[in-house]
């Protein structure tokens, strides 16, 4: 953003669009929003998680908080039983319904 002549401030483009939901907004290609992304890899051990999500989720939950919602998750999963596979696919679902929902409770409106 600032490479194309953007500005952000206090962690919105323009002050205006969140930066993890900059990626190719057509109405700031002007001020360096582009389609572009940077894009980055890295291994996740298992027993971790990576929540991807938007200013959302972000501006309402900390890091802390999604973890704990996760673990709740996790928790009520292996309490379900059934094989692996059945586990994870249902722990999915239910994650990210419930990290939205916590979101919604504690005021996201998107």
């Amino acid at each position: 953003v600032a490479e194309g002549g953007g500005v952000v401030r206090h962690g919105r483009v323009g002050g205006q669009l969140s930066v993890s939901r900059s990626l190719g907004d057509h109405h700031l290609k002007s001020v360096g929003v582009s389609c572009v992304p940077d894009v980055c890899s890295c291994d996740v051990d298992g027993g971790h998680a990576l929540v991807i999500a938007s200013d959302g989720l972000w501006d309402a939950l900390g890091d802390d908080d999604a973890g704990k919602v996760l673990q709740e998750c996790v928790d009520k999963a292996v309490a379900r039983g059934g094989g692996q596979q059945a586990v994870n696919d249902w722990l999915r679902e239910s994650a990210a319904r419930a990290l939205v929902e916590r979101a919604k409770e504690l005021g996201s409106r998107d």
